[in-house]
C-alpha cells in the first residue's frame, strides 16, 4: 500500500506544478487580447500571484514525500491535501466570490 501512496503523491505533485504553470500563464496574460485589464484583474493579480507560489511550493512537498525515508507515506499525503485545500483553493475561491460577486467588479466578459 505504501508503493500506492508514494505513486498517488508524485502524480499530485507533477500535476499541481502543471496547474500552478497554468494558473500563473492565464493571471499573466491580463488584459488580452485588447491590452484592457479590468479593475477585477487588478484587484486579484497579487493574490492570485501568492496563491501560485504557495502552489507551487506545495507541489514540490507531494514531489518530495515518495522520496522521504521514514514511514507515514499516508498521513503526509493527507496533510498536504489538507493544507492545499485551505492554503489555496479555499482561499482563491473566496477572492474570487469576493471580488467578482460582492463588491461586483466588472471581469471584462459579455456580449
Amino acid at each position: 500500500m505504501t508503493n500506492l501512496w508514494r505513486i498517488l503523491s508524485a502524480f499530485s505533485g507533477l500535476l499541481l506544478l502543471y496547474q500552478t504553470a497554468l494558473a500563473s500563464i492565464d493571471n499573466s496574460r491580463a488584459g488580452f487580447p485588447d491590452g484592457h485589464v479590468t479593475a477585477y484583474e487588478k484587484a486579484v493579480a497579487a493574490p492570485f500571484a501568492a496563491f501560485c507560489g504557495l502552489a507551487f511550493l506545495l507541489a514540490f512537498y507531494f514531489l518530495w514525500v515518495p522520496f522521504s525515508k521514514s514511514g507515514g507515506v499516508g498521513r503526509r499525503l493527507v496533510a498536504g491535501y489538507v493544507m492545499l485545500v485551505f492554503a489555496v483553493i479555499l482561499p482563491t475561491a473566496s477572492v474570487v466570490y469576493y471580488y467578482k460577486y460582492h463588491q461586483g467588479l466588472d471581469t471584462g466578459t459579455g456580449g
